[in-house]
């Protein structure tokens, strides 16, 4: 009884090995194989772009003007995740690194090849692919979390100020963006008296509510605790006036000063009111230290509470 049942491109010229490979795989015990056989370079190359086959062998002599099946391979491997094992009638060590380099897993001599080598070479490269495919995800799932605040939904620290790197070093003469500084009021007695259940229930809030104010192109994220950060995008001058701040200011204010219905330890409903205050900065192309610009921020909301600029230029 088959344990795999697979779809496989063969890429070959020469028929004749076509029918003896489908041949040798047909006898495979383990595997469950269907062959699709294509005899040139560009027909392979539109297979290939299908994303059908869960192995691709390729021949490395094509005998094409376009290119060799090093070249098939380094381009399926941009296109596709499914492993692709390299076919030559040459055993100098060289070809299999090329192919290698290429983006093949593995490379097998056709003057070699026997059924049980080329099923457990197919083994092989399917499971190598798969624990490749379980390592990307969990990889994946890792920067997620290094990314993303889970308390709230918005960027994580690392990620909001990187984020403010990038804006500030792709602001171009001209353009100003914003960084916008957020300290809630009032959220401390919620965590202390209602307990953490209660203050994980407002920070949920809070981030949909400034996700929600948020223009287009703008980020933000949370630097810790009850304090965040939104990065606006670099805009023309001309086209951002002090009044855009102020209106986007006065958006998030309303916004996070909704009263909110939340749950404490006891399951009892309540509801709660916070503020918050803002402190605001300009920055340009000028701007090079971020660390400055955040702490910058983080003072204009001590001030007054309110708004404060540092104009650009």
């Amino acid at each position: 009884m088959p344990e795999l049942s697979l779809k496989l491109l063969l890429v070959d010229d020469d028929r004749d090995f076509a029918q003896l490979l489908t041949a040798l795989l047909g006898e495979a015990s383990s595997l469950a194989v269907t062959v699709d056989h294509v005899g040139d370079y560009e027909n392979a190359q539109g297979a290939i772009a299908r994303n059908e086959h869960d192995v691709c062998l390729i021949d490395f002599n094509l005998n094409s003007m376009t290119g060799t099946g090093i070249d098939l391979i380094k381009q399926a491997s941009r296109q596709i995740n499914s492993p692709m094992i390299m076919l030559t009638s040459c055993g100098r060590p060289a070809t299999g690194d090329r192919a290698i380099a290429a983006g093949a897993s593995d490379c097998l001599n056709k003057q070699m090849i026997t059924g049980p080598l080329l099923e457990r070479i197919i083994r092989n490269a399917v499971k190598r692919s798969a624990r490749h495919a379980r390592e990307q995800q969990e990889l994946e799932a890792l920067r997620s979390q290094l990314h993303l605040d889970r308390a709230t939904g918005l960027c994580s620290r690392i990620a909001v100020e990187r984020h403010l790197s990038n804006a500030m070093q792709a602001c171009r003469q001209g353009y100003n963006g914003y960084l916008m500084y957020l300290d809630l009021n009032h959220f401390k007695p919620i965590n202390e008296f209602y307990g953490h259940s209660a203050g994980d229930q407002t920070l949920r809030l809070v981030g949909e509510r400034i996700l929600k104010t948020l223009r287009d192109g703008d980020t933000a994220g949370r630097l810790g605790g009850d304090e965040f950060l939104i990065v606006g995008k670099p805009e023309r001058a001309d086209r951002f006036a002090d009044q855009t701040v102020e209106k986007l200011i006065n958006e998030l204010r309303a916004a996070i000063e909704v009263p909110m219905e939340l749950f404490d330890t006891d399951g009892e409903r309540f509801k709660a009111m916070i503020g918050v205050s803002i402190g605001v900065v300009r920055y340009n192309e000028h701007d090079k230290d971020r660390d400055y610009l955040i702490a910058l921020s983080d003072k204009a909301r001590c001030v007054d509470r309110e708004l404060f600029y540092r104009k650009a230029g």
